[in-house]
């Protein structure tokens, strides 16, 4: 979300936040033009209003709200439901009427509100079902934030706000410190799933690109791709720094845990970007939805042959009645494997490899 301005508003946060906000979640440059175009014309028209482009002083920004919302009450609160539907629709990528965790941080994060850890609970006050939260739900919110007198009513977004210092010094305080050990437990799980040929190492003799395109019967120029897209995406998120060399499971953890103590943030928009391109390459048909057949293949070119507990893992995604999952609903849960240190929280991956998978 797009908070009430913290510093004077001018045309530098724009370019500033639309630069962000484009680059953290990977948009092509024709997405890019038009997302900062959206941006723009938001800040232009709920925030700047007749004076675009110029430095707002807090006291005029709170002067002008203040003469509204006396003038017209009614008329307030519905610019204001606009304000915040209008830039919902910008930070909802998908445009499924929904937001999911993964928006909603790195929305925070582009705008300079780099604590994880608050801002996953601020998402998770409005109680996700699935992992979503409908705009609407947000909308409201947000709204009744903005425009309601009763102090005594409940507010998630005055809770979250009351409740930012106290995260940031808990942050400061131990933004060097190694991931918690179950964190690093679940690294450690990642990293012996990628040893495919259990020799343990992690190297390209792990990479099993053929079998892939062997078990879905691919083309020529099907094959190519996928060995690209896999290598490409082995060197990127797995070898990192150290493109096609061998890698032990304490230089994995190393890796892993330095990026994460540098920039939580920057970290979890990488787990995004990691799994996204894993799974779209595992969806052969790109219809953004993955099959109980795309899953176990994809398992069985990675090692992991057994069909009964396969089976189970793709079950605990509760594919609808096509036998499909959405993509990202798969893509988030091991975004969260790979980046939560909240034990409390269910997590199917976790689960999964436990049993044997």
């Amino acid at each position: 979300m797009v908070l009430l301005p913290m510093v004077p508003p001018s045309l530098a946060n724009i370019t500033s936040y639309g630069k962000t906000f484009s680059e953290i979640h990977h948009l092509s440059d024709e997405e890019k033009k038009s997302t900062m175009k959206s941006i723009e014309q938001w800040w232009k028209k709920y925030i700047f209003r007749g004076i675009s482009g110029q430095e707002i002083a807090q006291e005029q920004f709170l002067n002008r709200l203040n003469q509204e919302f006396k003038s017209n009450k009614e008329e307030f609160i519905k610019d204001k439901r606009n304000y915040f539907s209008t830039i919902l629709g910008v930070i909802d990528i998908n445009h499924d009427k929904f937001i999911d965790q993964v928006e909603f941080v790195l929305c925070f994060r582009a705008y300079g509100h780099e604590n994880l850890t608050a801002d996953t609970d601020f998402f998770n006050a409005y109680k996700p079902v699935d992992g979503k939260v409908p705009v609407k739900v947000i909308v409201d919110s947000w709204t009744d934030f903005l425009t309601s007198e009763y102090s005594s009513k409940e507010s998630i977004e005055k809770n979250a706000f009351e409740s930012v210092q106290t995260e940031i010094d808990a942050i400061v305080s131990f933004q060097f410190a190694m991931a918690n050990a179950f964190l690093v437990s679940k690294w450690k799980i990642w990293y012996n799933s990628l040893d495919v040929n259990h020799d343990g190492m992690i190297s390209f003799a792990d990479v099993e690109e053929n079998k892939f395109s062997e078990l879905h019967n691919l083309d020529a120029k099907q094959k190519k791709d996928v060995i690209e897209n896999f290598e490409k995406w082995w060197n990127q998120y797995i070898f990192r720094k150290r493109k096609g060399e061998e890698i032990s499971e304490k230089e994995f953890l190393d890796m892993l845990n330095n990026d994460f103590k540098t920039d939580k943030a920057k970290f979890l928009s990488e787990m995004e970007a990691c799994f996204k391109t894993l799974f779209n390459v595992i969806d052969t048909n790109q219809d953004r939805s993955i099959s109980e057949d795309e899953f176990l293949i994809a398992f069985k070119a990675y090692g992991h042959e057994n069909v009964a507990l396969d089976t189970k893992f793709f079950k605990s995604y509760n594919p609808d009645k096509d036998g499909l999952v959405p993509l990202m609903n798969i893509v988030n849960s091991w975004i969260q494997f790979t980046t939560s240190e909240d034990e409390s929280k269910p997590d199917v991956v976790k689960a999964a490899f436990e049993s044997g998978v």
